[in-house]
């Protein structure tokens, strides 16, 4: 099971169909506030995450997400169709371990969540990977 923040519900419902199509389960909120009072009462592995969001971006989410699980945290993917404002270094520093690209074709998505999802132990700034993955034709979602 991972989690999915994004305020677009179109774009995250999406997220959800393709991983469900690899067999992963996910949950969708769709704001920073939202996923934070989530994660109080729930675990995940993964936090798949858009960075641009109104209110609690996904960087301001991702620290508060290290600060308060430190080391037990979950994997946190940033996933945007928007270039970071302070770059891959500032996805980093706030405490992400890999970024994705939107749009991203099913497979692409499934084998950066599933890289994270089965990997043991928690992210340390030297396991930080930032993959970048390659922009997929838009028919690649369906």
């Amino acid at each position: 099971m991972i989690l999915i923040v994004d305020d677009q519900t179109m774009t995250a419902t999406l997220a959800q169909v393709m991983l469900a199509r690899y067999g992963i389960g996910s949950t969708l909120k769709h704001s920073g506030v939202e996923a934070l009072y989530w994660l109080e009462r729930h675990k995940v592995r993964v936090v798949l995450c858009d960075i641009s969001m109104p209110g609690m971006d996904g960087t301001e989410l991702a620290r508060e997400i290290r600060a308060r699980w430190g080391k037990d945290r979950p994997r946190l993917v940033a996933y945007s169709a928007y270039p970071p404002p302070d770059g891959e270094e500032g996805l980093r520093e706030a405490g992400f371990d890999d970024y994705l690209k939107k749009p991203a074709g099913a497979e692409t998505l499934a084998t950066a969540v599933k890289r994270w999802l089965y990997t043991e132990g928690y992210a340390t700034s030297g396991e930080q990977s930032f993959g970048g993955y390659a922009q997929h034709p838009i028919y690649e979602w369906i």
